[in-house]
């Protein structure tokens, strides 16, 4: 499935074993050589534990410099703490002109089968790349020794995988640019009742249970165990596949609460 900014509504015509699928960038061997000298696109492959200060701070750069990328899951903190719990990765470093252009981190399975970093924790996936470099992604899959890359949460922006997904939606987002009040007063303008329904909801806690409070950020182990405790039981009510079940999905919230920088904090 592909991500846009303001897509209203998925495809009709998408049946449920589309559903159940990922999208994919599948390689295809060229009848005649990719590279050319006219082609100043290169690419180098290494293990995010190689990448060097530079190469990191350069990935930095690109990902603030490129609005399209302003996600934490496109930051190299986040790929870096990935590769803490997860030994299967690769990333592919972009060059145009002897210049870095951009990243593509991603997690190899032992088929030679791609998938995005944090895969099925990531929410927005592609292509860490300057703004307006286009990529020829069968180049890069074989740059990268892959026989596909499977997404589901692809950047529609993103040409290289808006040409090989099969669907796409919007992405909820909340606009607070203008801080919170203003939001609220577009919301309502608009004649969304979200925000009447969460002050309603408000109330009946606080009748209830009791105070409510808003604190944006706690290490309190009870906290995070019990926001686990109830993402679980959502996995199983919508039965949905439990992605705690598994070690390394625990492990990686974990070091990303740990993680209090002023660019990248859980």
């Amino acid at each position: 499935m592909i991500r846009t900014p303001d897509s209203s509504k998925p495809e009709n015509n998408i049946t449920q074993q589309h559903i159940r699928e990922l999208a994919s960038l599948n390689y295809q061997p060229a009848a005649e050589p990719r590279f050319s000298f006219d082609n100043e696109i290169e690419f180098r492959i290494c293990g995010p534990d190689e990448l060097t200060p530079t190469e990191l701070r350069r990935w930095e750069e690109i990902q603030e410099q490129n609005p399209d990328l302003d996600s934490p899951f496109f930051r190299p903190e986040y790929t870096k703490l990935v590769s803490i719990v997860r030994k299967d990765m690769d990333v592919v470093i972009i060059e145009q002109g002897g210049k870095i252009v951009g990243f593509f981190p991603f997690h190899r399975d032992p088929y030679n089968i791609g998938r995005p970093v944090g895969y099925p924790l990531n929410d927005f996936q592609g292509i860490v790349v300057e703004k307006g470099v286009q990529i020829d992604e069968l180049e890069l899959l074989e740059a990268a020794s892959l026989k596909a890359w499977k997404f589901d949460h692809g950047l529609a922006v993103q040409q290289e995988l808006l040409r090989n997904g099969y669907s796409h939606c919007g992405s909820a987002y909340l606009d607070l640019s203008g801080g919170y009040e203003a939001y609220k007063a577009e919301r309502k303008k608009s004649g969304s009742s979200i925000i009447k329904q969460i002050s309603r909801k408000g109330r009946n806690l606080e009748r209830d249970i009791g105070p409510l409070r808003f604190v944006p950020h706690t290490d309190d182990p009870s906290v995070f165990e019990t926001l686990l405790e109830w993402k679980r039981e959502q996995y199983l009510r919508t039965n949905k596949t439990d992605t705690f079940k598994f070690r390394w999905p625990r492990e990686l919230l974990e070091l990303i609460l740990k993680q209090q920088t002023e660019k990248f904090q859980g």
